[in-house]
């Protein structure tokens, strides 16, 4: 959330974020943010509501296993000591790479 807020990226325009329930504070920033639905004693989630807390980690796994590969490269725990224009190039370029085997 900090990297997010220091990065001053507008999130408006995007489509809509599944995030888990980690991110419960994203929604001030962004309005299009889906997190699971939290259920107290008295309120119970419907079923709809379970439907939706199932759906949203099916979908994020995905991207959660791509963060996994990318953790593994040893590279992204030092510091980046390149030119950042080119950060993004880089990276996409390892990261497409790394999907591909």
């Amino acid at each position: 959330m900090r990297l997010l807020r220091e990065s001053r990226r507008s999130l408006h325009r995007s489509g809509l974020i599944l995030a888990d329930s980690g991110y419960q504070g994203l929604d001030k920033i962004c309005f299009k943010v889906k997190t699971p639905v939290k259920s107290s004693k008295k309120k119970p989630l419907t079923q709809q509501d379970r439907e939706l807390n199932h759906l949203i980690p099916s979908i994020r796994i995905k991207v959660e296993h791509v963060f996994g590969r990318v953790k593994a490269y040893k590279i992204f725990s030092t510091t980046y000591r390149n030119h950042r224009r080119r950060f993004n190039l880089r990276m996409n370029g390892i990261i497409n790479q790394e999907l591909a085997i």
